[in-house]
């Protein structure tokens, strides 16, 4: 925008100067050339003035010495018999015109211009002659003209310099509240800008400064509401737990025991999540393909049980992307248990990772199970009989979060594709190491 505005002034202000100074040009171009035109007038009027008193040609040369043109032998006279004193340039036909003219006049020789002046002598017309060269014609003009461009190259600057200022005046807070902006939109809800500039965006930093605090507000009060609500679980959880514990057998027992201990850690995480502050100083960092194998080893089990054929290809090397690892582990979790769920017992699974180029990490489960059937028209990820779509719903949140994708295909059995940016600052472990695993996940050698 600055920049843009500093243009148009430029454009501007050289209109203006080229519309002054092209007219004081030729303004002085001819001034130069009237005055020396003027000269040569004067110079003809002396010897038109020593021919009313004399035509002795020895008077005649005197008078014609006397004067400028003459000593430099541009003046001369053309007497009615022919005879000529002084210095005459122009050739018969233009004398002939002289002698048919009422007064003096120029014509273009050339390289100079002829001066003709008409006198009535008793025994005819004669004619002077006063010769001016182009050098006279536009003398000082190319000094003028250089005076003239200096002016217009200083006005040029002056407006360029003044435009910038007014630019920045306009451009700087503009710059400042699209700054915070971007700050507001990475999760600091405290930045405020100071209202500068224009009217109008004083108006527009002045509103968003009241967008900001209604935010901080919003947020700080739904944490405090989201926390409130864990704290008040715990009693229940605790009523369970002690019910859990009062169940006479073991193994029911220890399956609720298990229920209510993940419930809790759940819990812990909401109250958690509701004391960190909206933006973290250091932006989470996990190992996507390390999360997959741990996550394909514990579902691993259950498949085996079921007769579920499965493949993991994952690669040994680092996949970091910037989810944090509770976070991304559901979301793996959530897209296994998309598999289990909703496709028959000994139905198929593969599970690939891997990175695409050097900015992104792609994570593709894919079952051979009916596929998604009769889509609803709309739908984000399409649904059938049984499939709600909420564990979806969750990996396409967090996705959306961490700057990447979620997409669902149905080709032959549903096909979910994860794609998240990759942190460039993470070294990876080369691909050579890269392994293909077929039923459950064996260490690496």
């Amino acid at each position: 925008m600055r920049r843009r505005l500093v243009l148009a002034a430029v454009a501007a202000t050289t209109t203006i100067v080229l519309a002054f100074c092209i007219p004081l040009a030729r303004l002085v171009r001819d001034i130069a050339r009237d005055q020396a035109i003027a000269m040569a007038e004067r110079d003809a009027e002396r010897v038109t003035g020593a021919l009313a008193i004399t035509i002795d040609a020895d008077a005649v040369e005197t008078v014609i010495s006397s004067t400028v043109a003459g000593r430099e032998g541009r003046v001369g006279v053309v007497f009615a018999d022919g005879s000529i004193v002084g210095s005459v340039d122009g050739s018969g036909e233009e004398i002939e015109l002289g002698r048919d003219s009422q007064s003096m006049f120029t014509v273009d020789a050339g390289d100079a211009v002829l001066l003709l002046a008409p006198v009535e002598l008793g025994d005819g017309v004669a004619v002077i002659s006063v010769r001016i060269p182009d050098e006279d014609l536009e003398q000082g003009v190319a000094g003028a003209w250089l005076i003239l461009t200096g002016v217009a190259v200083v006005l040029l600057a002056a407006g360029v310099l003044i435009a910038d200022r007014v630019a920045t005046s306009v451009t700087r807070p503009a710059v400042a509240l699209a700054d915070a902006a971007r700050r507001v939109a990475d999760g600091d809800l405290s930045v405020r800008v100071t209202p500068a500039g224009p009217p109008e965006l004083s108006r527009a930093a002045r509103g968003f400064n009241d967008l900001a605090s209604r935010l901080s507000d919003l947020v700080a009060h739904e944490r405090q509401g989201v926390a409130d609500l864990a704290h008040r679980l715990r009693t229940p959880l605790a009523a369970m737990r002690l019910d859990a514990d009062g169940v006479e057998d073991p193994e029911v027992r220890a399956r609720l025991a298990d229920d209510v201990a993940e419930l809790e850690r759940a819990v812990d995480t909401v109250i958690r999540e509701a004391r960190h502050p909206i933006r973290r100083a250091i932006t989470p960092v996990s190992d996507l393909a390390a999360v997959t194998r741990e996550r394909v080893a514990f579902w691993s089990a259950l498949a085996d049980e079921q007769g579920r054929p499965w493949t993991a290809d994952v690669p040994a090397m680092r996949l970091a992307v910037g989810v944090p690892r509770e976070e991304l582990e559901a979301v793996v979790d959530a897209l296994l248990d998309n598999v289990f769920t909703h496709t028959p017992a000994q139905t198929g699974f593969e599970v690939s990772a891997g990175a695409i180029g050097a900015q992104r990490a792609r994570l593709v489960v894919r079952d051979h199970g009916p596929g998604l059937g009769a889509s609803v028209p709309g739908s984000t990820f399409g649904s059938a009989p049984g499939r709600t779509g909420l564990g979806l719903d969750i990996a396409a949140r967090v996705a959306g979060t961490a700057g990447g994708t979620l997409e669902v295909a149905d080709e032959g059995g549903v096909v979910v594709v994860l794609e998240l940016p990759l942190q460039p600052a993470d070294a990876a472990v080369p691909p050579a190491d890269r392994r293909r695993h077929r039923g459950r996940e064996q260490p690496s050698d």
